[in-house]
């Protein structure tokens, strides 16, 4: 995990969060503009570990600027131990 490079989070409890840690999640479709990397992924299942944040924890701009931030990135585990980033309309509960 200390190869993320973002702000990230690994517990929360909010209950408006599409999902949370230690759900199971496939990738159900990948944009062709993302990398190939995610894009191999598709149809993959593998388990949610973090999601992104922004740097004071929150998972949207608060106050500061409603879009700062739209989508919510979770990342997940998968079973060959590597670990990628999806926006949540990517993936869906397992």
């Amino acid at each position: 995990m200390k190869e993320i490079q973002a702000h990230v989070v690994y517990n929360w409890k909010h209950p408006n969060h599409k999902f949370f840690p230690g759900d199971k999640v496939k990738v159900t479709y990948v944009l062709d503009t993302e990398s190939k990397v995610l894009q191999s992924r598709t149809g993959q299942k593998g388990t949610v570990i973090a999601r992104s944040s922004t740097s004071n924890g929150s998972a949207r701009g608060g106050n500061v600027c409603w879009y700062g931030r739209s989508f919510t990135r979770y990342y997940v585990k998968f079973n060959d131990g590597e670990i990628n980033g999806f926006h949540s309309h990517y993936i869906e509960k397992a």
